[in-house]
């Protein structure tokens, strides 16, 4: 069976003093076999 590969976006809004702050993390994967 092959494992099922996911592109994946995580993202958070975090407020501050010096306004709010965007943290973006993004995996895609290349779908290739080390």
């Amino acid at each position: 069976m092959a494992k099922k590969r996911s592109a994946r976006i995580i993202m958070a809004e975090i407020p501050s003093a010096l306004g709010n702050i965007t943290v973006i993390n993004g995996y895609f994967p290349q779908g290739r076999e080390p």
